[in-house]
């Protein structure tokens, strides 16, 4: 069969199969530390390294007098009021710079203190706010969820941005047909406005959501790794939950 012929037949098989999946077998309910919102890393200026192959999910807005003490911080894009971060008093449009008095300038970092954090623990965390640092007391809430690999056969979506080189910026690449992603850290908001509404139109519903760590493809096959999460809920301080 000649080159001509075979693509065809391939992007033929990818819509005829597109959706299907093979998943592993369903993992046991677990559970980790969940304080609601959707957050934005930002950052006082790109590098050269930056600027040549990019940065994953960050912008580069930081408020200059911060500029010379810390270099990065996650900005607070979207907040329900039925989560712990609003209850302990943070609102949209706060720069969070430390968790557990740690300063936070990385996913990775940033995402595991809040899910390794005890449901029911205070987690201290400090903002910026109108021009001055404010130090917050968070209880920790509880997010349930259960583990997911996955395989599809599909058009995995490889036609973004031409990546090649990964950086520990961009630590994901795209070479086309092949490449890898990794994706920032919790980001499902059970109570934006969005899911409620969708909730009062289908009150049978369960609401379930998923958190993609990372996806990988090649041609027309991609692997994903996430979570299915299950349930986000508030818990009274003091009454820590063991992991």
């Amino acid at each position: 069969m000649k080159i001509n012929q075979v693509i065809p037949c391939l992007l033929a098989a990818a819509w005829l199969m597109g959706g299907s999946l093979v998943n592993a077998k369903e993992s046991p309910e677990q559970q980790r530390g969940w304080i609601g919102g959707v957050y934005e890393r930002t950052k006082n200026h790109c590098t050269t390294t930056e600027m040549l192959f990019g940065a994953d999910h960050t912008r580069y807005s930081f408020p200059s007098p911060l500029a010379k003490s810390q270099s990065a911080g996650f900005l607070v894009t979207s907040l329900a009021t039925n989560t712990p971060a609003y209850q302990a008093g943070l609102r949209p449009g706060d720069l969070i710079l430390e968790l557990d008095h740690q300063k936070v300038t990385e996913w990775p970092a940033f995402s595991q203190i809040i899910t390794s954090t005890k449901p029911g623990a205070t987690l201290p965390v400090k903002v910026w706010r109108d021009g001055t640092a404010q130090e917050y007391q968070l209880t920790v809430g509880c997010e349930r969820y259960r583990r997911l690999h996955y395989f599809t056969v599909a058009l995995p979506g490889f036609w973004g941005r031409l990546h090649p080189v990964p950086t520990s910026e961009a630590p994901s690449f795209s070479l086309v047909a092949l490449g890898y992603q990794q994706l920032p850290g919790p980001q499902v908001e059970f109570g934006a406005v969005e899911e409620q509404f969708d909730l009062q139109c289908w009150p049978k519903h369960k609401q379930t959501g998923y958190d993609t760590d990372w996806r990988c493809w090649l041609v027309i096959f991609e692997l994903k790794k996430g979570k299915q999460i299950l349930a986000q809920e508030v818990v009274p301080a003091g009454s820590e939950k063991a992991l």
